[in-house]
This record gives structure tokens, C-alpha cells and sequence, in this order.
């Protein structure tokens, strides 16, 4: 019964938040509702809300690792600048051919592009708030978080997962780390639609944003991520201009 209970609440919680989100979308005028891609990316936030609202020991999972550090100049000034840093090199890379007469670096295949039932807050909504969200909850909290808890249930099981529990999060030894860090940010570039020439710009920040998730938290990789993707078009037109 009281999983019932549960899990009606959980419905009751998303579906408040979804239609505030949805009725509130069509009522300013974002145009985010207007496509079915659109709906999902206020469905999938909306649901990890509240299964965090009604969830304690998953809310408090997260907020584990939510800020890691009570240094402010790092957990929000360095996710900034390095974000900036970060766009400005990838900005003025993607120039280069256009030196030589080629075009210049397009984006992958995967990587959002405005479009035109969008308006202007409603992209900056989906490029600052919502894609970061939901790309650091399964790109970074998910991967590390469900191996923490997977690992540490299988350790008397399995020589290799013990391990892999021990050196990754007991010792926190290096090789483990930074072997998590590369590979979730393999993957992360990929879901973007890399080609040769561009896989560095999605692969790069996977990785800087990885380990400001493990360094600082959570809040740092979503800063991060934020101002990497509001920044894009600000650095582009003024690169534009200089080069």
C-alpha cells in the first residue's frame, strides 16, 4: 500500500510540474511545447524533479553531491572562466580553414540548433537551463552514482567489481578516476554527433566538466555548462568581427 501511495504521489508531483512548465510555456510564448522533442525536454527535468521531491534518500544522494567544496571562488568563478576559456578556444579553432579558403568547423550532428518556432528566451531557456540539466544528470550524476551504488552491491561478488569500488571511490586512485572521466566524455561527445574535425569540442569540455563534477560538485558542472552554451554566440560574433 504505501508503495502505492508512493508512487500516485509521484505522479501527482510530475504531472503538477509538467503541466506548470507546458501551460506556462504556451502562455509566455517560448514556443519549447510546440514539438514533440520539445515536450519531452520539459517531461524528462520535470520527472527527475520529482522523483527527487518524492524520493528522500534519492534527494539526499544528490545533494551529496550537489557543492563538494565551501570555496565560492572555485565552485562558481572557476566553472565560469573556464567555460569562457573553453569557447573562445573552440570558437577561434573553428576559424582556421576559413584561412585557407575552406569553411569553417560546423557543429555535430546531434548538437542542438535554433529553430525558427523558438523564441529567443525559449532557446536560451533550452541551452542554459534545460539541456545542461538534463545532460550532467545523465552524463555525470547517473554514471557515477548508479557504479557507486551497483559496485559497492556486487563487491562480495566479484573480485573485479570490488576492485573497481575500491579504487574508484574508497582510494579515489587516479587511473580509476580519470578512466571515468574519459570514458563518460567519449560518450558524451558521441550522443552529439561528432565528425573528425569537431569531436575536441564536445569531448574536451565532457572532460573539464567531468572532473569539476567530481572536484566541486554538481553546481559547478552545471555553472559550467550553462555559460559554455549561452556564451557560444556571444564569442562567435565577436571572434567574427576580430578574425
Amino acid at each position: 500500500m504505501d508503495k502505492v501511495l508512493r508512487g500516485l504521489k509521484l505522479v501527482i508531483v510530475w504531472g503538477f510540474m509538467f503541466a506548470l512548465l507546458f501551460y506556462g510555456d504556451k502562455f509566455l510564448r517560448f514556443g519549447i511545447s510546440k514539438t514533440n522533442t520539445g515536450v519531452f525536454s520539459l517531461g524528462i527535468p520535470t520527472l527527475l524533479f520529482a522523483l527527487l521531491f518524492t524520493i528522500p534518500k534519492l534527494r539526499s544522494n544528490f545533494m551529496s553531491y550537489f557543492i563538494l567544496s565551501d570555496k565560492k571562488h572555485l565552485i562558481i568563478g572557476l566553472p565560469i572562466l573556464l567555460a569562457i576559456g573553453m569557447q573562445v578556444m573552440f570558437q577561434f579553432v573553428s576559424f582556421i580553414p576559413t584561412w585557407m579558403g575552406g569553411d569553417m568547423i560546423g557543429p555535430g550532428s546531434g548538437q542542438f540548433v535554433p529553430q525558427p518556432h523558438l523564441s529567443r528566451m525559449g532557446t536560451v531557456i533550452l541551452v542554459s537551463v534545460i539541456a545542461p540539466f538534463l545532460e550532467e544528470v545523465l552524463f555525470r550524476y547517473i554514471p557515477y552514482a548508479a557504479l557507486l551504488w551497483g559496485t559497492n552491491r556486487a563487491k562480495k561478488h566479484s573480485n573485479i567489481l570490488s576492485k573497481l569500488y575500491f579504487n574508484l571511490f574508497i582510494e579515489k586512485n587516479n587511473k580509476y578516476v580519470w578512466g571515468w572521466i574519459l570514458s563518460t566524455s567519449f560518450v558524451f561527445a558521441m550522443v552529439h554527433g561528432p565528425n573528425v574535425l569537431n569531436f575536441w569540442f564536445y569531448f574536451i569540455p565532457g572532460v573539464v566538466l567531468a572532473w569539476l563534477f567530481l572536484r566541486y560538485g554538481f553546481f559547478s558542472a552545471i555553472l559550467a555548462h550553462s555559460v559554455f552554451n549561452l556564451s557560444s554566440d556571444i564569442i562567435f560574433e565577436a571572434l567574427k568581427q576580430v578574425l
